[in-house]
């Protein structure tokens, strides 16, 4: 029997990174409910509010239950993490950081991603229990070779050979911080690595803070003001879908040593409108209706928007991907649900949470 075909089971300790985030919170709910004991990294312990509502997501799983500890981590700094990682069978890292607008990418950027890394798998290594891992990465590490949208649909197989620290370099920080992981598993005989690499991830929070990145699409359209209507497609994942594709992944041997694309074909963004506009004449009225040609709109934004940010939107206007998930459905029984439905959960999120009115 191959010595990585370790499979992960309740009641196992798990920890997750990042396990107050948008997407990590989920992660620890479906953990939790599960019958998993979860440890989830915080940056703070003392900023109580930031994590404790997650003793209440999951039925059983309480303060008392003893079933979810927080430790204190920074991705930057090996203080804590040995802690956190010790007697745990399982790894789900989480933690990142989404910044278009870095100045310096190398500081800003890739040194962060390959030091949380570092300091992660090192610890994993002192530790000796940790069997499984499952890292989120992101669909900017299969590709942004914009160019061959039109003509190629692609599957995990793809890697991003375009991105650079002058280019698209926040794409460029997670292909290289996901390489690092592949790198580190390379020489163990006994650690297994799968990799998620979803979209942009919405869907609703389960506490009241569900992000700037995650939430600003949605909540722009929503508020009003929009001018106009770019010629954009998204790429979109559901946060419950990811949170149940990184927890399949841990418990299949199927998916030992692979990594999974979780995203629908991109969707264009008059669709994602129109999604919209039909919950409610107040939000129909808010929508922009009239499109700019594209040489317009990259002419009129570059005043506005960081240098990151115009590259990346200036690489991907007009395109649409599309993708194979033939594997992902076979080996993790993945299954997306509809993304209006997500679209319709993350705009009823925020009136939920008086961030805008129906």
């Amino acid at each position: 029997m191959n010595a990585k075909a370790f499979a992960v089971a309740p009641p196992d300790v798990v920890l997750v990174t990042g396990g107050t985030g948008f997407l990590g919170q989920w992660v620890v709910k479906l953990l939790l409910d599960r019958g998993y004991t979860v440890r989830a990294t915080v940056r703070d312990l003392k900023n109580t509010p930031r994590y404790e509502f997650l003793y209440t997501v999951s039925a059983g799983a309480d303060k008392a239950s003893g079933r979810l500890s927080f430790h204190q981590c920074e991705l930057a700094s090996e203080a804590g993490w040995d802690d956190a990682v010790r007697d745990c069978r399982a790894v789900v890292h989480v933690a990142g950081t989404i910044n278009l607008d870095a100045t310096d990418a190398r500081k800003d950027l890739i040194e962060p991603a390959l030091m949380g890394v570092r300091n992660i798998f090192g610890a994993v290594t002192r530790a000796g229990t940790v069997k499984r891992i499952v890292v989120t990465s992101s669909f900017a590490a299969v590709s942004d070779d914009f160019a061959e949208f039109a003509s190629h649909t692609y599957d995990a197989n793809d890697w991003n050979t375009k991105s650079s620290e002058t280019f698209n370099a926040y794409a460029y920080s997670k292909t290289l911080e996901e390489k690092a992981c592949w790198e580190y598993v390379r020489h163990s005989n006994d650690l297994s690595l799968t990799t998620i690499c979803p979209g942009s991830i919405l869907g609703p929070a389960l506490n009241d803070d569900m992000g700037y990145v995650n939430r600003e699409t949605v909540f722009r359209f929503l508020k009003g003001g929009v001018p106009t209507l770019l010629d954009l497609n998204l790429s979109l994942c559901d946060v419950r879908d990811c949170a149940a594709a990184h927890v399949a992944a841990l418990e299949s041997v199927d998916s030992i040593d692979k990594r999974y694309i979780c995203t629908h074909d991109a969707v264009p963004l008059k669709d994602i409108v129109d999604c919209l506009g039909a919950m409610s004449p107040r939000f129909k009225r808010r929508m922009p209706a009239r499109k700019l040609p594209t040489r317009v709109v990259l002419w009129w934004v570059r005043f506005f928007i960081s240098r990151g940010t115009f590259q990346n939107l200036k690489s991907t206007l007009g395109k649409r991907p599309g993708f194979n998930l033939v594997k992902e459905r076979a080996e993790i029984a993945m299954e997306l649900r509809p993304w209006e439905e997500t679209v319709r959960d993350t705009a009823q999120w925020l009136i939920d949470h008086g961030l805008v009115k129906s």
